[in-house]
């Protein structure tokens, strides 16, 4: 199943929200039950929470490379990158710090279908692997 690029970052953006509402419910019943009650349910219920915040946050991130952190072409290598949208560079020199690609398990679609997301210069960014020109990247 092939899903429409406009419609993955309301995707990634909804998983977010409800990553935020299911920690806010667990840090909740962490914090409201009474002073007799299981130490160690609240303490599971307390690190739940904790980590949800933290899928939310991932989760607000791929939203946000797939919706505004698109390039149309990213060349150079893995210590100095070259950021392209619309034929302007956006960033040069910068260093790819962390990649990923979002529809590795996918193989039925075409290199210009699989998105790159990956962090340059502290903010995240999305390309097409057909896009994506980067030596010494491995597995992709």
């Amino acid at each position: 199943m092939q899903m429409n690029a406009s419609f993955r970052p309301k995707i990634y953006f909804s998983f977010g929200i409800l990553s935020l509402f299911f920690s806010l419910y667990a840090i909740s019943i962490s914090l409201d039950l009474s002073e007799n009650g299981n130490m160690i349910f609240k303490l599971a219920m307390l690190i739940t929470g904790l980590i949800m915040i933290f899928v939310a946050c991932g989760n607000f991130l791929l939203s946000y490379a797939v919706s505004y952190g698109r390039v149309d072409r990213v060349t150079g290598d893995k210590k100095s990158l070259v950021l392209s949208r619309n034929g302007v560079n956006l960033v040069i020199g910068s260093k790819l710090q962390v990649y990923n690609d979002l529809d590795r398990e996918n193989g039925n679609l075409a290199r210009e279908r699989h998105i790159i997301v990956f962090f340059c210069n502290w903010k995240p960014w999305s390309c097409v692997l057909g896009d994506f020109k980067v030596d010494g990247v491995k597995n992709l």
